[in-house]
């Protein structure tokens, strides 16, 4: 499962131990994770977040997960997430706001994209958690909203299903830091922390049932 691509929450060491655990003793596995069929796309609908910028207060951005997950597990199987687009839209208000500091460009970096996972374990993981997920520059256009699609990891887990039930996998916050440039190139802010909380509920992107 390792590869440069991949991105692995810190608590992977604790889950195999849990998935051990919910098997029945040290001597058992969770099955491998399965190929994944054609036509198992999860949810495609940004989620619309509220995020704490320096000097702007609160504002809003619209985060977009999309992968692909199996129509359906075994009990106990290890699974992943086969990432196909991970995008942050600027609105046009937003955009409008950070115009007002004389940018005219901007790129930067994810730095948190956190989700949870119901009847799966681990239940945590954040994506960006030793991953490079930049940002890449867009114009900051008057009036029109911004939108970077992020060069992605192949896929996102692992995960081990539960004994039954559905799996569902939400998106709960995230933060990114943001360069900002002049009409010339020039650095009108560099690393600007935006914080975000939500979205409130949580964002469902991913949802397969457990067939015992």
């Amino acid at each position: 499962m390792a590869s440069a691509g991949r991105t692995r929450s810190k608590a992977v060491a604790a889950a195999g131990v849990t998935a051990l655990t919910l098997l029945g003793g040290p001597g058992a596995k969770p099955h491998p994770p399965q190929p994944v069929p054609t036509g198992t796309t999860a949810r495609h609908a940004p989620a619309d977040v509220t995020c704490a910028l320096p000097v702007l207060g609160g504002k809003p951005f619209a985060i977009d997960v999309t992968g692909t997950v199996p129509p359906q597990l075994a009990s106990r199987q290890a699974f992943d997430m086969t990432t196909e687009r991970i995008s942050l839209t600027i609105p046009a208000d937003t955009v409008d706001a950070l115009r007002g500091l004389r940018a005219s460009s901007v790129d930067g970096s994810i730095t948190a994209l956190r989700v949870t996972a119901t009847n799966a374990t681990p239940p945590f993981l954040d994506i960006a958690d030793g991953a490079t997920l930049l940002l890449p520059r867009a114009p900051l256009n008057e009036g029109q909203p911004a939108v970077m699609a992020l060069p992605v990891p192949p896929r996102i887990g692992p995960w081990v299903a539960a004994g039954s039930g559905a799996v569902t996998i939400d998106l709960v916050s995230s933060g990114f830091s943001l360069n900002l440039y002049n009409a010339y190139g020039g650095n009108v802010a560099k690393s600007l922390p935006v914080v975000c909380q939500g979205p409130l509920p949580s964002h469902a992107i991913a949802t397969t049932n457990i067939v015992i």
